[in-house]
């Protein structure tokens, strides 16, 4: 068994396992600084085994990944959108970085499915702006990256929060809103019923209010959910072939659900206090800022059963905890792979998008 320090973490059985892997995947866990992500803080926070997966090892992504590319590519077109672009001048900024990444692929099932989850992610947002008027109000901000460390929330070691908000709108009665675009298989009225409870629109009003005291604070938060369509473009088929097959799809799979809707934008309007005051979100902010100072030893992070399955789906790390750790190396190298998922880093910070894209930082 190779000694710990081979690869920076205190744990014999979980220094043998990264030992054991590829050497891209051998990153030193004490570089780690501990930053916390609204995205990740949003349902990691309820099983630390799950946070050690995935922030402090970076064990997060399955391969090829298709709901995350298709989600990331969906949010790189609203962007555009947003930033004052027609949705054929968003398709054009972003198809670049699509190609690009595609062409870097080597394996062609890896080039399909990516290609398939452009011409997905392009077609529901097309559908969702022709359900609604985007954006609905003035924009203020437009991907906009927020940093923030602060010691009010916390006793622990200084926690660094970064967040990227996906815009900021003023309405016609002057409010402003933090919006966040959701893409889901759901029903997005499912999806929405958690939302009002959602810890990551919690920190990004943080973010927001820490960086930005001289403004007038966020009333809440809009979240747009489209739902991801469950047919592909065909072989030979034509991209305006598909948008209409998708539309009628849409409209087949809606009729079976009374009441349900392909899109929807779902206002949440704060009732309870800021972070400050914020009991509850404190409590969590400290669980995850504990978790991001832990050594790495696998009686420090418990899994929590409860956390297994959420929002009707089986956590993809169940097939780690359910095994021997002899496994977990070769469960590792066929199921996940490290950092990010395919297309997704290759697409990060578009701010050419638009001039405008703000970053702010915040201390």
């Amino acid at each position: 068994m190779p000694p710990p320090e081979t690869t920076g973490i205190p744990d014999p059985e979980l220094a043998a396992v990264v030992a054991s892997l590829p050497p891209e995947w051998r990153k030193p866990a004490p570089a780690y600084t501990g930053v916390i992500h609204p995205s990740s803080f949003n349902s990691n926070p309820t099983c630390p085994r799950r946070y050690m997966y995935t922030e402090r090892l970076r064990w997060g992504f399955e391969k090829r990944s298709e709901p995350l590319v298709i989600g990331s590519l969906a949010h790189r077109l609203l962007a555009g959108v947003y930033s004052g672009l027609s949705l054929p001048e968003s398709v054009e900024a972003v198809a670049g970085g699509v190609a690009a990444a595609l062409d870097a692929l080597e394996d062609p099932k890896a080039k399909t499915a990516g290609m398939k989850a452009w011409n997905v992610s392009r077609v529901m947002v097309e559908h969702y702006l022709k359900h609604f008027t985007v954006p609905s109000g003035k924009v203020l901000a437009v991907e906009q990256t927020i940093q923030s460390t602060s010691h009010e929330h916390s006793e622990d070691p200084a926690t660094t929060i970064v967040g990227t908000l996906d815009a900021v709108t003023q309405d016609a009665a002057g409010d402003t809103w933090l919006e966040d675009h959701k893409t889901t298989s759901m029903l997005p009225s499912v999806r929405a019923a958690g939302l009002s409870f959602d810890s990551q629109s919690r920190l990004y009003r943080f973010l927001r209010d820490s960086s930005h005291h001289d403004l007038t604070p966020c009333v809440g938060v809009i979240h747009n959910i489209l739902m991801t369509p469950g047919i592909r473009l065909t072989k030979n088929e034509t991209y305006d072939d598909y948008f209409k097959r998708v539309g009628e799809w849409y409209e087949t799979e809606m009729a079976a659900e009374p009441g349900a809707v392909p899109f929807m934008r779902s206002y949440v309007r704060w009732r309870e206090p800021a972070l400050r005051d914020n009991m509850e979100l404190k409590e969590q902010l400290d669980s995850a800022s504990d978790w991001c100072h832990r050594a790495l030893y696998l009686d420090h992070f418990p899994r929590d059963c409860h956390a297994c399955r959420q929002y009707r789906s089986v956590c993809p790390h169940m097939c780690l905890c359910d095994a021997d750790l002899a496994t977990w190396p070769d469960t590792l190298v066929a199921k996940f792979q490290h950092l990010e998922p395919p297309l997704d880093a290759a697409l990060k910070g578009h701010a050419s998008l638009s001039d405008d894209v703000e970053l702010a930082t915040g201390a």
